[in-house]
């Protein structure tokens, strides 16, 4: 479970406002909202990548507030999926073991089953520079695994992808969560993806939370006029057949 008690962010003139939020242990859990409203500051301040202004992040009961990124068991993967341009397929999985003690022959094995889980096994000494979109998706999704994290983030991983790669991926999220049970936040501006994907939402608005709960209650029940409006505007992206 993750949970965030009276979590506040200061950065600039942007206010991430008294968050309190419960993610259950292995749950998918949505976060909407538009551009600016502060979703990637809660998943990169549970992540470690910025540093609270006040207030508690707990993963599993464990308080990780001031604990350093390595150490929070946490993945995170970005939509511009972050890979180190100089590194192959398989060396950018291999990046994050670097930093977690534990029987090299055990991790290098699990980096195989990556691979071949997330169907990237032949491509795995190509320069990511080389990828598709799909491909470079597929091997940060590894990568973010290979440390094997209790929970997962992710920031709008489907946006930059084209309908087909968008379709391939989300399916592969279903997947993992299916076989890992991992706990996952996924961010996305795409109401299909909250749907196909997510079992509860949270609404974000100007920094602060603006309704949580199951997404078909929120999605046919919105709390505010605010949230009215935004799902009103929020199209599905238009997918090809297949």
């Amino acid at each position: 479970m993750i949970t965030l008690q009276d979590l506040t962010v200061k950065l600039g003139n942007f206010t991430l406002d008294t968050i309190n939020l419960n993610v259950n242990a292995g749950e998918f859990f949505i976060l909407l909202g538009p551009t600016g409203a502060g979703k990637t500051v809660i998943i990169e301040t549970i992540a470690g990548m910025i540093p609270p202004t006040s207030g508690t992040i707990l993963v599993n009961g464990r308080d990780i507030t001031n604990s350093v990124p390595e150490r929070r068991g946490i993945g995170i993967v970005y939509q511009d999926y972050a890979l180190f341009p100089n590194l192959s397929v398989v060396e950018n999985i291999r990046f994050g073991l670097r930093y977690i003690k534990g029987r090299k022959d055990k991790q290098e094995l699990w980096v195989q089953t990556l691979l071949q889980k997330l169907g990237i096994e032949e491509i795995k000494d190509r320069s990511v520079k080389n990828l598709s979109g799909g491909e470079q998706q597929r091997t940060a999704l590894a990568r973010a695994l290979a440390v094997k994290p209790s929970v997962l983030l992710l920031d709008e991983p489907l946006s930059a992808l084209d309908p087909q790669f968008r379709k391939e991926i989300r399916t592969m999220l279903q997947q993992i969560h299916q076989e890992f049970g991992m706990t996952m936040i996924m961010i996305t501006h795409d109401l299909t993806d909250a749907v196909e994907l997510g079992q509860r939402v949270a609404i974000i608005n100007r920094g602060s939370i603006e309704q949580t709960g199951d997404i078909a209650q929120v999605f046919q029940n919105p709390a505010t006029s605010f949230i009215k409006t935004f799902l009103q505007h929020t199209a599905p992206v238009a997918e090809a057949s297949c």
